[in-house]
């Protein structure tokens, strides 16, 4: 029978590292920008190697939204107000990678909840007192 072997474990790179697809295609130009404007920042929020394609995911879908505005603003007939879902999926992205806001980067420093959000017991059992 032969012996396994044991093979090191995969450490995590310190960054997430651009996909191939997005450093080198020229049409990739504008996701580009958004990954180098944003970099620092997933860093800063605790974001590895192993977060590189959805980071790429959200630089793409970035760009193409902001593509997307600028057209709109600048009255071109053909193009509408950005859809309510689009705006929506990057809100998310961008909360999972802690660049949304201060509310997104709470949970990546452990901070608590604030005292004065009138929703922190949304999901808990309201308290009742007891009667004696």
């Amino acid at each position: 029978m032969p012996k396994a072997t044991q093979q090191a474990p995969i450490e995590a790179s310190s960054s997430p590292v651009m996909p191939d697809y997005l450093a080198e295609e020229e049409c990739m130009h504008p996701a580009r920008t958004i990954w180098l404007e944003n970099i620092e920042r997933v860093l800063k929020n605790g974001c590895d190697d192993g977060d590189s394609d959805f980071f790429a995911r959200y630089c793409i879908q970035e760009a193409g939204y902001r593509q997307h505005v600028r057209r709109w603003l600048a009255g071109d007939p053909e193009v509408s107000a950005p859809q309510t879902s689009a705006v929506e999926s990057l809100r998310k992205m961008s909360e999972l990678l802690g660049i949304a806001g201060p509310s997104s980067r709470a949970r990546f420093k452990g901070l608590p909840a604030s005292s004065d959000n009138s929703f922190r017991n949304n999901g808990k059992a309201p308290h009742r007192a007891s009667r004696s």
